[in-house]
């Protein structure tokens, strides 16, 4: 049983965080002057705040609750998913693919691709920025779930309740500050949730030792209880590849990694941001999905809420307000990061790809875009069933058909040539985006489909692959860069 005094403690600091990001919110709403500054925060971003918003956004509650869900769920079969999120593509994204994005000053992943990989065309980029905008969407109403776990749990308060309570803070300071805000208090956030975590592990394993006699003792207990969860095997092959390639291939098209590295003042200073944020965001559930297995032991009936229970109920009182501290933090900082990807999809991808807007228009355009999203993943969060199972249809969506075209396009492009010049056409850029997101959609979201395939990813990346190859053979308008665009082509041949 919880104490009053704990609970008391808890609420209190819960609210004085909500109260600090609208704080911050109002003062860097001030310092908004441009599109630079809502969405990059005008790319001065050194190491320090980098590295914890980064680590901060690539957490979230999908990482820390989400995957002690999925452990409790399928058992070690869960590591699949996490090989391809967060070891290979955690390492690509770290060493290779962030450090390049930090050399170009786009607003989005739809930006850049419709920039630099097809000469500025606005209908690619429109359609780009709706793939980016889907996983956006549904990611940011993933992380509300989480602290709407942990209130209901701890307070007793209607989780619909606290989604909409916390939804409206973090679309305030969003809202008011842009990115600028979103990384200040990433800082605050990032901090809290690395301190809880490693507490949370520290006393999970401890509990190991202690109740199971130590990890053998606990393997074993495992597959007495249910042998499944022993075994990484109880997937089918093709459910295992779409596992590994949905982590893979959504880490990859992650839009938060995109965001933060054109937040990032250079390439070496993105290197070693994401160097730390991709070694402790991996560690972490790689840990957390044993602790949702122990949970299982103690309490069968918990499913996605397994970590919530575990520390509410198998550890000191004080975690309690720890947990609530760190899941706060997890939530808002990839949830406020989504939001403003989101609103970049909307106002520079698909209302103004060829930048006509002025930058007062851009400003009020982009702060209404962040409410209205802000509204629909508060909506989509009340509504659905696990964490990860919104997380995974963006991974599907936004994995499944932006980095195939990414991949196509960067290797179709003459990388030598002074001016854009592509072998990749429009109409294969465009065929291939409209029939990637249909399929993805439909293999992810038709029950059926998913569990014969496992997820839409795979079924994804080849209608995109088709659909590209498909309109190359028969299209005829080939790619130009547009003069607006010069000066992200010539950064790309240097």
């Amino acid at each position: 049983m919880i104490s009053t005094s704990i609970k008391i403690l808890t609420m209190v600091l819960m609210l004085a965080d909500l109260g600090f990001c609208i704080v911050t919110g109002l003062r860097k709403k001030a310092v908004i002057k441009d599109a630079d500054d809502f969405f990059i925060a005008g790319k001065r971003t050194g190491t320090l705040f980098l590295t914890m918003t980064a680590f901060a956004s690539l957490l979230g509650a999908g990482l820390f609750i989400g995957q002690a869900g999925r452990g409790y769920a399928y058992g070690i079969a869960a590591y699949w998913q996490l090989f391809g999120e967060g070891i290979v593509a955690g390492i690509v994204m770290a060493l290779i693919i962030g450090p390049y994005l930090a050399r170009f000053k786009c607003y989005s992943m739809a930006h850049f691709i419709g920039s630099h990989i097809c000469g500025g065309d606005p209908t690619v980029r429109r359609i780009a920025g709706v793939a980016n905008f889907l996983p956006n969407m549904l990611w940011a109403g993933a992380q509300i779930m989480g602290i709407s776990y942990v209130v209901q749990e701890l307070f007793g308060m209607d989780y619909r309740l606290v989604a909409i309570i916390c939804g409206a803070v973090f679309i305030f300071y969003t809202t008011c500050g842009g990115v600028a805000s979103v990384i200040v208090t990433d800082f605050l956030h990032g901090t809290i949730a690395l301190v809880t975590c490693f507490l949370v592990i520290f006393f999970g394993f401890h509990m190991m030792h202690v109740d199971f006699g130590g990890f053998a003792g606990f393997k074993a207990t495992i597959i007495a209880t249910d042998p499944s969860k022993w075994d990484m095997s109880t997937m089918t092959p093709m459910q295992i590849i779409t596992a590994f390639l949905t982590g893979f291939l959504g880490t990859l098209a992650n839009p938060i990694y995109w965001n933060r590295a054109f937040a990032s003042k250079d390439a070496s200073t993105c290197r070693r941001a994401y160097a730390f944020a991709f070694t402790v965001g991996t560690i972490i559930p790689l840990c957390t999905i044993m602790l949702g297995l122990l949970a299982f032991l103690y309490n069968k009936g918990i499913g996605d809420q397994a970590l919530v229970w575990l520390v509410l109920h198998k550890m000191p009182g004080y975690m309690t307000a720890c947990l609530a501290l760190a899941v706060l933090a997890a939530t808002l900082s990839s949830a406020d990061t989504h939001l403003n990807c989101a609103s970049a999809n909307i106002v520079a991808d698909v209302i103004d790809p060829e930048g006509k807007l002025t930058t007062e228009q851009t400003i009020k355009y982009s702060r209404i875009a962040t409410i209205l999203c802000g509204v629909i993943s508060v909506s989509v969060s009340l509504g659905a069933s696990m964490i990860y199972n919104l997380a995974n249809f963006g991974y599907a969506v936004c994995g499944g058909v932006l980095i195939p075209l990414f991949v196509v396009g960067y290797i179709m492009m003459d990388k030598k040539s002074e001016v854009f010049s592509s072998k990749l056409k429009k109409s294969g850029a465009i065929c291939g985006m409209v029939l990637g997101i249909i399929v993805a959609c439909v293999f992810q979201g038709v029950p059926a489909l998913n569990a014969i395939i496992g997820g839409g990813v795979v079924p994804g990346v080849a209608a995109t692959l088709i659909g590209i190859f498909a309109g190359n053979a028969f299209g005829k308008s080939d790619l130009q860069a547009l003069p607006s665009n010069q000066d992200i082509v010539n950064e790309a041949v240097k």
